[in-house]
This record gives C-alpha cells, sequence and structure tokens, in this order.
C-alpha cells in the first residue's frame, strides 16, 4: 500500500488550480522518484532551470550555475568554493 503521497499532490494541485496565480511558477518536483542524493539536487535545479527559462534565459543559466556549485558543496564537504564568482 502507498503512503498518499500522489493523492496529497492531487489536491494540492487542485488547489492551486483554483488560485488567480498570474505571477507564480509551478513546478511539480517528486524527489521520492530519484534514487540518490546528487539526483534529487541535480533534478530540482533543472526543472526550476526550465521552467524560469520560459521567461529569462539568463536566469535559468544562473540557476544551472548554482546547482552546480550546491553539487560541488554536497559532493567535497566544503563550502570555500561556494563563494568564489567568476
Amino acid at each position: 500500500m502507498g503512503n498518499g503521497k500522489s493523492s496529497l499532490i492531487s489536491l494540492i494541485e487542485k488547489e492551486f488550480e483554483a488560485l488567480p496565480l498570474e505571477e507564480t511558477l509551478h513546478l511539480k518536483f517528486l524527489p521520492y522518484l530519484n534514487h540518490n542524493e546528487n539526483d534529487i539536487i541535480s533534478e530540482f535545479f533543472i526543472q526550476l532551470s526550465s521552467e524560469v527559462n520560459k521567461y529569462s534565459g539568463k536566469l535559468s543559466n544562473q540557476i544551472i550555475d548554482y546547482s552546480d556549485k550546491i553539487l560541488k558543496i554536497y559532493k567535497d564537504k566544503s563550502i570555500k568554493d561556494f563563494f568564489y564568482y567568476q
């Protein structure tokens, strides 16, 4: 038996659909479909970047750059390179 994740997500989506959200991005991200932390982080930022790209290619690219930095922090267990900006 399931835990009701899909049912809860469906209920929440119906609530969002009923609201006028003209300046809101709707991103359906299901982390439990990924198998490890790197995949979860990467997939979230890829989906976010894809949605943002519809409005701003520059911001979309910045999200991917940010994602790369987050993944590096996770991999290296060090924050020292996070604040370096090229």
